[in-house]
């Protein structure tokens, strides 16, 4: 069994943006399910899965397990995932005031879930940290048993544990 597990889960309501969000810490990942995904709006939903300065080769197996930086990625549901290497530019001062004016430019890597339009989405997805690209290559999730993830609940068993968030009476 696992020594150190949590569980974190909210509804997020924001600009006509709604979402449920759990997701399940473990020893060795993170377990992130997201459901009823929709948005009173024709703006295509994105949920950003990590990004961050890009740091050697970034290696993929069809965009469902991703290798980056000491950390792997298993997608094991989600409409499209999309990773990208590109440069950018940008400048602190447009996120808060108090840094100075000053552009920086570096190359970055990007990981998101592109959602269908028209239709609540989710996603089901791990994050392996401080791990190697053979580790995730070969991580074996027939351990987490997905049991519901939609509007009402997310429930999943691990080993032999239950996780659960329920966000409407059942």
């Amino acid at each position: 069994t696992y020594q150190n597990t949590g569980i974190t889960a909210m509804q997020l309501k924001r600009n006509k943006l709604e979402a449920n969000k759990t997701c399940i810490i473990t020893d060795n990942y993170v377990l992130c399910m997201g459901s009823n995904i929709h948005a009173d709006s024709t703006a295509t939903i994105m949920t950003s899965i990590d990004q961050r300065f890009s740091k050697g080769k970034v290696w993929s197996d069809d965009n469902k397990r991703i290798f980056h930086d000491n950390t792997g990625y298993i997608i094991l549901q989600a409409d499209t995932c999309i990773t990208l290497t590109e440069n950018k530019e940008g400048q602190w001062k447009d996120f808060m005031g108090m840094y100075k004016p000053e552009t920086l430019k570096s190359k970055m890597f990007s990981i998101y879930l592109k959602h269908c339009q028209n239709m609540p989405a989710s996603y089901i997805y791990l994050i392996l940290p401080a791990t190697t690209q053979q580790k995730a290559r070969s991580f074996n999730s027939k351990s987490i048993h997905i049991v519901r993830n939609d509007e009402t609940a997310q429930a999943v068993i691990i080993k032999d544990l239950c996780y659960v968030s329920i966000y409407q009476p059942m």
